[in-house]
């Protein structure tokens, strides 16, 4: 049933670039049509997390929290890209968002299917407060650097526009350069302020949980330093930009979020490529698998190939 939603949502969102592809061509489109698509693709986005929450709440007593999966993230990151494609193609209707906005959302659902971890790893009862946020704050990071990139990509794409041909009427418009400027620095400060509260709650909560060194998370730990460095990067860019205006105008915006993005990119990779310790429950037993070690949950009951040591043999 899950499968089924997400193709449907999938689905949704593929015929919606088509759609905007072909009006982009000039192919007559009934008016609406993309956005009733891309609703009806949300819906069923919503109604997936939403399902996924409740399995969360039945399943409290296994120390789970909602954004302890790292499937959730890329679902949830996906479904915030098509909120703000639904809002801006409100706002302006004749601007194709869902060329920029809904591929990169796709390829986090196909991420998210095929690569991401569907097991949540527990935490302590005191720790999953602070877990909600530094996961909830580090989502929100991701996704304002993902819509700040595209407000770049629109940028750019204005640019050559009005380079390459004068101006004239057509079916597709894209934002003007102030207004995708604006949309860009503010996403930006918005990852900038998500980053610090993600950040500092991780910092906490790696405090609070490991009452042992080997139990923490180690600060040179790949997706902490890329983590730490794309914060330091966009809060000495943003501080030289406050002090020196012209840093934030033109293609120095871009450029600034392009390396943020990439920075973002090399931190989705450390973690689909199971190359941290971030996310993974420390103390526990790791097993082998074909895909390197996971953490092995024990809830109680024996695992296979494995025996207490109270256990006797049947008898005969």
């Amino acid at each position: 049933m899950m499968e089924v939603l997400l193709l449907c949502m999938a689905l949704a969102y593929a015929v919606v670039i088509g759609a905007e592809w072909l009006r982009l061509r000039g192919v007559r489109i009934q008016p609406g049509l993309a956005m009733g698509l891309l609703v009806a693709g949300l819906l069923v986005h919503t109604v997936w997390l939403a399902y996924r929450g409740v399995m969360f709440f039945e399943q409290s007593q296994s120390g789970g929290t909602p954004l302890s999966v790292r499937q959730d993230w890329y679902y949830g990151i996906a479904w915030g890209l098509a909120v703000v494609c639904v809002i801006w193609m409100k706002l302006r209707p004749k601007t194709p968002f869902a060329l920029f906005l809904l591929p990169p959302a796709l390829v986090l659902i196909v991420v998210g299917y095929f690569w991401g971890d569907p097991l949540p790893f527990a935490r302590h009862a005191a720790s999953r407060v602070w877990g909600f946020i530094h996961g909830a704050s580090l989502l929100l990071a991701i996704l304002a650097v993902s819509v700040a990139f595209v407000a770049g990509l629109m940028y750019l794409g204005q640019v050559r526009r009005l380079k390459s041909r004068p101006l004239r009427t057509s079916r597709w418009t894209l934002p003007s350069l102030e207004w995708s400027q604006k949309a860009n620095t503010h996403a930006l400060g918005l990852a900038l302020a998500m980053l610090a509260v993600g950040i500092f709650s991780g910092a906490f909560l790696n405090a609070i949980e490991g009452s042992r060194p080997q139990e923490r998370l180690p600060w040179s730990d790949p997706v902490v330093v890329a983590t730490s460095v794309l914060f330091l990067w966009l809060g000495t860019s943003l501080v030289v930009g406050l002090v020196y205006p012209p840093l934030r105008e033109g293609r120095r915006v871009v450029f600034l979020t392009v390396v943020s993005f990439l920075f973002m990119l090399v931190v989705l990779i450390l973690a689909v490529m199971g190359m941290t310790q971030h996310g993974r429950p420390r103390g526990t037993a790791l097993h082998a698998t074909p895909g390197g070690e996971r953490p092995v949950e024990v809830r109680g009951a024996a695992q296979p190939n494995q025996t207490s040591d109270n256990d006797e043999p049947p008898p005969e």
